[in-house]
């Protein structure tokens, strides 16, 4: 191999594992100080979700950069060849299901909006995609989700309200009428 190639791959392999433990400390951490807008809009069961994934993310990446730097170390003092290669596995596994719980972390509002089905997703993914180049966008991209998700549910119980009441004015107008006709 040339000598290039090799030195080029070789700070892509440190490179990529730094910003991959800095996007998921960056989500872990926005979904801690974040997760209570699902709650405070009247989404009721996202903000645990959030909060649960923003916490295991980043305890993922902690761990992570700790039990490989265990490995690499220990690698190096018992010369066996194999706890070096279980690490760099280890490592990449681990760090893959980082990325993966940072990107849904990312795109939580667009998640709850294809998940509930809701008539303004569009408006929602569109502010989630630009979220990607301006950050500060996922802030009202999980506004909008939750206050759709939590009109939505409203909107539900006022059509199930109004079915009941619908239901129970046929027996309340058949009773007002026995009534008017046994006193006639």
């Amino acid at each position: 191999m040339d000598q290039p190639i090799e030195t080029t791959l070789l700070l892509l392999s440190h490179i990529i594992p730094i910003l991959l433990a800095q996007l998921g400390l960056t989500t872990g951490i926005s979904a801690l100080l974040l997760g209570w807008i699902p709650m405070a809009c009247g989404a009721r069961g996202y903000s645990s979700k959030i909060y649960f994934a923003g916490i295991t993310n980043i305890v993922l990446v902690i761990s992570t950069t700790m039990l490989v730097g265990s490995l690499a170390e220990l690698a190096l003092t018992t010369n066996i060849g194999i706890i070096q290669t279980l690490g760099t596995g280890l490592n990449a596994a681990l760090r893959f299901i980082s990325s993966m719980l940072s990107i849904a972390l990312a795109f939580t509002p667009a998640i709850i909006a294809r998940r509930e089905r809701l008539p303004s997703s569009a408006r929602i993914i569109g502010l989630n995609l630009g979220s990607i180049v301006l950050p500060i966008l996922w802030i009202p991209a999980l506004v909008v989700a939750a206050q759709s998700v939590r009109a939505k549910r409203a909107a539900a119980v006022v059509q199930l309200i109004r079915q009941q009441r619908d239901n129970a004015e046929p027996e309340r107008n058949g009773g007002e009428r026995a009534l008017l006709d046994d006193a006639q």
